[in-house]
């Protein structure tokens, strides 16, 4: 059996691969379409990205956490998945179908096609990926999203520019990737065949479970997709297009800090899961003071070069991110804490300490963004969230300390043992690469 360092080192290295073509295509979009037109398909996504997740319902931890405590075999499962998916896809198309005829302007518009690919190509790769991650395979959806992104990047760096593509041609390829993807993480599943030609479905007691675990799961993933989503609604309501623009990319910036973290969540939950809860205790703290420690050196070296780095990286529409990245750094520190904590109680079973979490700050996102953006614009909300993210990580804290006697800061600051851990990172991610 790996180690847990063994799996970070994969996880860590191919998702990063994955997550830094991503990023490189978000830049190439932003300078190509600037603020405004960025920031505008950008907003449509977050409401693509809502309506995935109500469809999914957050049946993909659910594959992982049944997998990982073989409580439901793989097969029912992932029959249980494929009607899901179709189930969806039917419902998207009566959607669709029922919209032309109420608004027949909506056929010569793109947008319920690049809807219909983003979502049930979300809903295809974040199933088949649980899957390959509840088997400790991080290699296989991470090499393919990379794959995937580098085409992208050609189309935007290289057909873009030269005219070969229109930006409309370019957005419906945008779009249709996710659903490539998708299609082909399901076809590997299949050739496999670890599942039989004649999938089963889970029985009423298994179906009883799933739906009580993903009670809580889908509760708490739609109330943190509030928080991170919930200001661009009011900076779209009372900002510019082009501030709009500008802050999303701030907060996509924000989002790529808690890339790793969520990496490394991903190894902690099926460890925890799978009952190995002493060896997860071991390295939470460890891991949190990690990422705290780099995250605030990361935080410092933007915070001094970030006024003219991010007009250079992204464009020259981009100068109001600065100020708003500043108010941001709190939320990034503290909320890169939170990932493995909350990772640790969604492999126990007790996702109710991150629902209740994540509902208080909800609570101060919103009711902050509807003080502050109206009057303080993009910096203000990133005020609000940062506010709303240290107040997570303080409640779900105070519950681990209750049960694990430590202090906040063996989860802030670094000591000298854990160099030699970092150094054993290293060394490992040097022989997996040779």
């Amino acid at each position: 059996m790996k180690s847990p360092s063994s799996y970070f080192v994969q996880h860590i290295f191919w998702r990063g691969f994955f997550f830094l073509s991503g990023f490189m295509v978000n830049v190439l979009i932003a300078r190509q379409f600037g603020p405004m037109g960025s920031g505008v398909n950008y907003y449509m996504m977050a409401l693509f990205s809502l309506a995935t997740l109500l469809l999914s319902g957050s049946y993909e931890s659910a594959i992982v956490f049944f997998i990982s405590k073989k409580e439901i075999s793989t097969n029912k499962l992932f029959g249980l998945s494929l009607i899901w998916i179709l189930v969806s896809a039917i419902l998207l198309v009566l959607i669709g179908y029922t919209a032309f005829l109420c608004y027949p302007a909506y056929k010569s518009n793109n947008l319920w096609l690049y809807g219909l690919m983003f979502i049930i190509g979300n809903l295809v790769v974040g199933f088949m990926s649980s899957f390959f991650s509840a088997n400790k395979d991080f290699k296989t959806p991470s090499l393919i999203g990379f794959v995937v992104n580098v085409l992208l990047m050609i189309a935007v760096a290289v057909l873009l520019p030269s005219a070969w593509i229109s930006p409309q041609q370019f957005w419906l390829l945008y779009f249709g990737c996710f659903l490539i993807q998708g299609i082909i993480l399901l076809w590997i599943l299949l050739r496999q065949g670890e599942w039989s030609p004649s999938y089963s479905l889970p029985n009423s007691t298994e179906l009883k479970k799933i739906l009580h675990y993903l009670l809580v799961v889908f509760g708490c993933n739609l109330i943190m997709f509030a928080c991170y989503r919930l200001d661009y609604w009011f900076v779209h309501q009372y900002c510019s297009l082009s501030l709009l623009g500008n802050y999303i990319q701030v907060s996509k910036l924000v989002q790529l800090f808690f890339i790793l973290p969520g990496i490394l969540a991903g190894v902690v939950f099926p460890l925890t899961a799978g009952g190995n809860k002493t060896q997860s205790n071991d390295t939470i703290a460890l891991l949190s003071r990690v990422l705290f420690t780099f995250y605030l050196i990361g935080c410092l070296i933007l915070a001094t070069i970030g006024k003219w780095f991010f007009p250079w990286l992204f464009g020259e529409g981009f100068t109001q991110m600065y100020s708003a990245f500043l108010f941001y750094i709190p939320g990034i520190l503290f909320f890169s804490a939170l990932f493995t904590l909350t990772a640790y109680f969604a492999g126990s079973g007790r996702v109710m300490v991150n629902l209740k979490g994540a509902f208080i700050a909800l609570i101060l996102i919103g009711v902050g963004d509807i003080l502050m953006v109206p009057t303080r614009g993009i910096n203000g909300a990133a005020m609000v969230s940062s506010v709303g993210y240290l107040s997570y990580f303080l409640y779900v804290m105070n519950i681990y300390t209750k049960e694990h006697p430590t202090s906040m800061r063996s989860f802030l600051i670094m000591n000298k043992r854990d160099l030699s851990f970092i150094g054993n990172i290293l060394q490992k991610r040097n022989q997996h690469t040779k």
